[in-house]
């Protein structure tokens, strides 16, 4: 059970100060905050006298003990009970434009782009395109993919289509319901639909798809499997169904995409400059280097020139650490990745160690944590292979170099009888040939299940596997960091990574009791680091989160409740700490900006919770959002304003049933007809829903 203390790191801090700090933020046009922080200011001198008023809070406050209901009455004061709100769903949808988001663009100063290497590298560049990752992400190609009707999901009761229309492949998703008798449900129930934009993955495995909404890049529930030649569900939608509302960041396509800008400091918007990953992803910006031969070949300076430092990278050049990172931005992904404090995946570049922008971490839970499903990098550095030689990734692989069939199997022998050829094979050749045609991967590096459905991958923890005994549950689940710390990174730093390590290790296994222990180590972790001074806006922003978290679980009637009255003030504390010092519209500031709006509506300050929900949807797309927007502004009267709110949060999850009952209480007075209408539409979801039990 997770029981915060509250540090006394603000304790100094006086209500005028804290007021003033705000005056100076800017967040950019297009994030409307200036009218934000004024009335967060406001809140700052009514709500958070746990920093300015009362140094001496209660000191629980935050029990993951419990849940609270939620009324269903549209009427009553707590505005943020929309039923049936997720509010783990990924990033929500806004109705404004904010710039170039996902739009093929110029290439930025440093970046040149795969087709500049042409002229000099031809052969280099051919053998690069015969890659997956030169076909990592692109646009969809309407005459190379599959049409389909009536592909059926019974565990979420939908159906899916995939069709071509006015020169766009578009993605539908429709209710599958059975009809009780007499029922008379002839039209389909469209839930949603949106063209395709881009086509994510090379097509070895699988094939997944975004389309775009609003300005948002949003994964499609569909996915095509190369292993049966057909499509199913995207990873992670069969079991949770999220529809079309996940939402896909700068993040999401760190390792898919070649390069993009973010917008506005929002990691929702973004341009992209080069779709698939391509040479300066391993080499690094090229423009350089271009300009050098460009001006060498038109006779501008000479060649050989010494006082150039050519800054192209050739990871196989590099040290083990810096040509493992190369490799390891994308294919160490861990479960909880956490930035350096200033840095985002996008600021890593070849040739740097990747902990100086980003650590990341697993979840141990056993002691032998070599047995569980964990990625490629942990695999390889638990083998003897690696830890009693210098292999690197580049040992193996090579993206210039393809060999197929019998060649390829015939490279690995070799690459590993370099070392092994004096102790050769336990194994006669003939068991060898029987068991596994002579070729050492298939014994000790064999393939295994993956998380991805309909494929499977490469175990790179080279052993004599199948004698492994499973490990014992640990008393207490451990947060392991996958890379080295730098000898150069300040304690304080590294505290700061191992605590929101666990953090997103906590949330990642949310509902998972063990992994809930993560809370506890996080809560303790981040209070030490806000009470020395050192927190940043992650640290208080999760702070806020785990603290909101608390509150969700204890029973209570209202927020003057004294069983949650401190925590609230503490909560709104850190959120708002969290958007002074980040003064961007990123993840951690949208979280503290939520648990403000939460506060304003439950508290009954609806004007207050429609400015700071308004907000929202400007950063993210998440359904909530609207609907919380939508719900104060009918608590305000605004019926005009919150029927379109409403809708918005419908066009992100048209499977919700609340959202459709919201929308009919708040229009029955202009249109009763329409109102029964959507009630109905409410109940056929219903009656899906129940199917599902």
């Amino acid at each position: 059970m997770l029981q915060l203390k509250f540090p006394d790191y603000c304790a100094s801090r006086t209500r005028a100060s804290a007021v003033n700090d705000n005056a100076s933020i800017a967040f950019g046009s297009d994030w409307r905050s200036k009218r934000l922080m004024a009335l967060l200011a406001l809140l700052l001198t009514t709500v958070t006298t746990g920093c300015t008023g009362s140094t001496n809070p209660k000191q629980d406050p935050a029990s993951f003990a419990g849940s609270n209901s939620n009324s269903n009455d549209i009427n009553s004061n707590d505005t943020t009970a929309m039923p049936g709100a997720d509010t783990t769903a990924v990033a929500d949808d806004n109705a404004a434009t904010t710039g170039a988001v996902a739009r093929p663009g110029t290439l930025t100063s440093q970046f040149v782009g795969s087709d500049a290497c042409i002229d000099c590298h031809r052969d280099r560049h051919a053998s690069f395109q015969k890659s997956h990752h030169s076909r990592s992400l692109t646009k969809v190609d309407v005459e190379s993919e599959v049409p389909v009707q009536d592909f059926q999901h019974v565990k979420s009761k939908r159906s899916y289509d995939v069709l071509a229309r006015d020169g766009k492949l578009w993605h539908r998703e429709t209710l599958l319901e059975s009809k009780s008798p007499g029922e008379n449900n002839d039209e389909p129930f469209v839930l949603n639909e949106f063209p395709v934009d881009y086509v994510i993955g090379s097509g070895k495995f699988a094939k997944g798809y975004l389309v775009s909404h609003r300005g948002f890049l949003v994964q499609s529930p569909l996915t095509w499997y190369a292993g049966n030649q057909q499509y199913d569900m995207s990873p992670g939608y069969d079991n949770q169904n999220a529809s079309f509302s996940r939402t896909i960041t700068d993040q999401c396509l760190f390792c898919h995409a070649g390069h993009l800008t973010r917008s506005d400091d929002n990691p929702n918007f973004f341009t992209i400059h080069e779709s698939s990953i391509g040479c300066e992803r391993c080499h690094g910006p090229g423009s350089q280097h271009v300009q050098h031969y460009q001006d060498v070949a038109d006779g501008s300076i000479k060649s050989g020139d010494a006082s150039f430092d050519d800054p192209i990278v050739h990871p196989k050049k590099l040290s083990r650490l810096l040509s493992e990172s190369v490799c390891a931005q994308c294919h160490r992904q861990g479960e909880a990745p956490v930035s350096v404090p200033g840095k985002q995946d996008w600021d890593f570049r070849p040739g740097q160690d990747l902990a100086s922008v980003k650590f990341d971490y697993d979840a141990i839970t056993t002691d032998k944590p070599g047995n569980g499903f964990v990625g490629h990098f942990a695999q390889l550095h638990e083998s003897q292979c690696y830890l009693q030689s210098e292999m690197t990734c580049v040992t193996c692989h090579s993206p210039h170099h393809h060999p197929q069939g019998e060649q390829k199997h015939e490279l690995h022998r070799r690459q590993c009888v370099q070392c092994h050829e004096d102790q050769g094979c336990g194994l006669s050749i003939d068991d060898r040939v029987a068991r596994a045609e002579n070729r050492c991967v298939t014994c000790h590096m064999p393939k295994r299940d993956s998380d991805v459905p309909h494929t499977s991958t490469t175990n790179h923890r080279i052993a004599v596997h199948g004698t492994d005994e499973p490990g014992k549950l640990l008393e207490v689940p451990i947060a392991r960091g996958l890379q080295e710390i730098p000898a150069n990174m300040p304690t304080d730093q590294v505290s700061r990574m191992d605590a929101l390590g666990s953090y997103w290790l906590f949330r990642k296994h949310l509902g998972e009791p063990h992994m809930e222990l993560f809370a506890n180590q996080a809560g303790n972790q981040l209070q030490q680091i806000a009470k020395s001074g050192k927190g940043d806006a992650d640290v208080f922003a999760a702070l806020a989160k785990l603290t909101h978290m608390g509150i969700e679980r204890t029973p209570a009637d209202s927020i003057d409740d004294p069983a949650v009255a401190d925590q609230w003030q503490w909560a709104m504390t850190y959120a708002q700490e969290a958007i002074r010092l980040e003064q961007k519209p990123t993840e951690s500031v949208a979280e503290a900006l939520e648990i403000a709006g939460r506060y304003f509506a439950k508290s009954g300050q609806h004007q207050l919770a429609a400015e700071v929900f308004f907000e929202l949807t400007a950063i993210r797309r998440r359904k909530y959002d609207w609907a919380t927007l939508g719900l104060s502004l009918g608590k305000l009267g605004d019926a005009t304003r919150a029927e379109s709110a409403v809708r918005e949060a419908i066009k992100i999850e048209g499977g919700d049933p609340d959202l459709y009952e919201i929308l009919a209480i708040l229009i029955r007075k202009r249109d009763p007809a329409e109102a029964q209408r959507l009630e109905a539409l409410a109940q056929r979801l219903r009656n899906a829903a129940g199917d599902r039990q």
